[in-house]
């Protein structure tokens, strides 16, 4: 079986590339100059605010310098901590050797140059198809982070759901970025029936794989909260359950006294309860078992937008879209 690997991708690997120059420069070692402006670039890429115009300089003068990090990752791999844990599981397992990679980067000038590096050696030294996939706002700050959150799992769902759709196995590979979006990720991979998950632990520094338990989301929360929501955005504090705001379901809006589902939660109502409709050769086919009464689901068939919503245990009604 062909394998498909979605990797979260950090800045590790230039910066280590930037501490062991800078541990020369300390020890004596003379630089070049190419070497010493890698240092102050990516010094200045670590402080430049994400989306600014000094940010689009910055990077792309990293990109003018990117022989840096090239020659050292082509003499050691391992210098990744994405590489290092990929290539320890195919060593482990040659059958798990990818036929395609997908890099999932921050939308930061330092995230788009690292995914390009690891891009370039993975297709040149691996020899196996590669693309990069920034993520819009991940990595800008707090502020972002739902909504960075929801496009992480939309961007990696569309990925799983075409590799699958296309006979692959899937394999997530959440050894780089940040820890929290891994632990989202990882949900994912339950809901999805991703194949495997792995990483670099990073006491042992072994290859580790996780169990891929079938998760699913609990059917009476999700209709808890879409009863409250319906079609509305945004509802008062009154009518809003302590239990939604207590698990962080949904999130304060403004000084408005006014709250709106977290944007990633709404992805995985939207995604994950329309396994009562499948369109298949052109039909749609629909279980209202898996339906939510009141709820509307939204399919395209042949280039037609239809809205289909379970009136009750035995009746669907399907709307055309004008």
């Amino acid at each position: 079986m062909s394998w498909v690997h979605v990797f979260t991708v950090g800045v590790a690997h230039v910066l280590n590339v930037c501490r062991e120059l800078k541990e020369r420069r300390v020890s004596g070692a003379v630089l070049s100059d190419v070497e010493r402006e890698f240092i102050e670039v990516v010094d200045s890429a670590l402080k430049v605010v994400p989306g600014s115009e000094e940010e689009r300089l910055v990077e792309a003068r990293l990109r003018k310098l990117q022989d840096v990090v090239l020659e050292r990752l082509r003499s050691n791999l391992r210098i990744s901590a994405e590489l290092n844990a990929y290539v320890g599981l195919i060593e482990e397992d040659p059958t798990l050797r990818a036929s395609r990679i997908h890099l999932l980067v921050t939308a930061t000038g330092l995230g788009r140059f690292s995914g390009e590096i690891l891009r370039k050696v993975i297709r040149e030294q691996l020899g196996t198809p590669c693309e990069v996939h920034v993520i819009g706002r991940w990595g800008w700050g707090p502020e972002y982070f739902d909504e960075a959150l929801a496009q992480l799992m939309d961007t990696a769902s569309r990925l799983i759901t075409r590799a699958k759709e296309e006979g692959f196995n899937v394999a997530l590979n959440l050894t780089g970025g940040f820890k929290p979006e891994s632990s989202f990720l990882y949900v994912l991979a339950t809901l999805y029936d991703v194949d495997l998950v792995y990483y670099i632990h990073e006491t042992f520094r072994k290859v580790v794989t996780l169990p891929v338990l079938k998760l699913c989301l609990d059917p009476e929360l999700a209709k808890k909260i879409l009863c409250i929501f319906g079609t509305r955005d945004v509802v008062p504090a009154s009518e809003l359950p302590k239990e939604l705001k207590a698990r962080g379901i949904v999130r304060e809006r403004g000084e408005s006294e006014s709250y709106t589902i977290r944007p990633w939660i709404k992805y995985l109502l939207k995604k994950k309860f329309v396994e009562g409709i499948k369109v298949v050769d052109d039909t749609v086919q629909i279980d209202p078992r898996n339906l939510i009464t009141g709820y509307v689901y939204e399919v395209e068939v042949k280039g037609r937008q239809l809205m289909i919503v379970k009136r009750d245990e035995k009746t669907v009604d399907i709307y055309e879209v004008e």
